[in-house]
């Protein structure tokens, strides 16, 4: 299938409109020109802006490091505590065993003992 030719009038819409576009681009390029900035500036602006937003960016994932590294600090004396009153209470609980086998055998030893014990 082939399309159906263009007629005359369709042509002269579609340069029309192309017309039109073309002049309408070339007068928003001259107003640019008349300024003298072709954009630049309002481009510097929102760079230095984006920028600024970047350092405060940059200082609160430091401030929030910083912070995690604190409470990280503080989870790890948690545990470290925790460990250390395990270890106590182990060492009190053989010793509470080892003196509670020393009062009930000490008698039993000396009885035994006084009996002729072998």
């Amino acid at each position: 299938m082939t399309d159906p030719a263009v007629s005359q009038r369709e042509l002269s819409i579609l340069k029309a409109d192309a017309d039109r576009e073309h002049a309408e681009l070339s007068r928003r390029l001259a107003e640019l020109d008349a300024q003298g900035s072709r954009g630049v500036v309002e481009l510097r602006v929102q760079m230095s802006d984006a920028l600024s937003q970047m350092a405060d960016m940059r200082r609160q994932v430091k401030a929030a490091r910083k912070e995690m590294r604190k409470e990280f600090r503080a989870h790890l004396q948690v545990h470290e505590a925790d460990e250390r009153r395990r270890v106590a209470a182990r060492r009190w609980l053989v010793g509470s065993v080892i003196a509670a086998i020393a009062a009930i055998d000490g008698p039993l030893v000396a009885l035994w003992l006084a009996r002729g014990g072998r």
